[in-house]
């Protein structure tokens, strides 16, 4: 069983198997599968996210007992970009909860999310710094990141779309059914 699907913007896709935390396996666009990998000490995974540069992964998960985020290094294939091992793994955060979801909240912050069955704990951690506790008073199913003006975004339970804006959750929409990330650089204004 193939769990905690993500997606890098090199058209590749990320998976685990259940019962083989220390492997990751990455399907390039053609379909072709290709294992690495995963961290050492890890022995259970619950949420992978890309960074939207493809350059490193945060990896939720557990190390023995303890629930962790960790961000490590990605390295590729020079011709084809596919990933070929995972660089420089380091625990990041130690978490109160097995986290459900991860995201990139920047390309300096990145966010885990422990969904309860009344709120929703979210630590957003800066990679080598502080953490913050933006916790959700409702049970959200998906976080993404938005934008550094809106940060993260998280779909509620029941199809409620909320932003954080500071430290207050507002809601956006309602009726989402999917929560997505938009992959790669995003466009440079007066670029090419």
């Amino acid at each position: 069983d193939w769990e905690h699907p993500a997606l890098d913007p090199f058209g590749n896709a990320w998976a685990v198997r259940s019962d083989k935390p220390k492997r990751i396996v990455v399907w390039d666009a053609d379909g072709e599968a290709h294992e690495i990998e995963g961290v050492d000490g890890l022995t259970q995974i619950s949420a992978i996210e890309v960074a939207r540069d493809g350059a490193r992964v945060a990896i939720a998960g557990r190390v023995d007992n303890q629930s962790v985020l960790i961000v490590a290094g990605i390295r590729r294939d020079d011709t084809t970009s596919v990933p070929v091992a995972l660089t420089g793994a380091r625990i990041v955060s130690y978490l109160p909860e097995t986290a459900t979801s991860a995201a990139w909240v920047s390309d300096t912050v990145v966010a885990a999310m422990m969904a309860g069955e009344e709120r929703t704990l979210i630590r957003e951690q800066q990679v080598g710094g502080t953490a913050e506790n933006p916790t959700a008073s409702f049970v959200a199913t998906a976080i993404t990141y938005g934008n550094p003006e809106s940060r993260e975004r998280l779909l509620a339970k029941d199809g409620s779309l909320y932003v954080r804006n500071a430290t207050t959750w507002q809601q956006a929409g309602s009726g989402v059914v999917v929560l997505a990330t938009q992959l790669g650089a995003p466009p440079v204004a007066g670029g090419q």
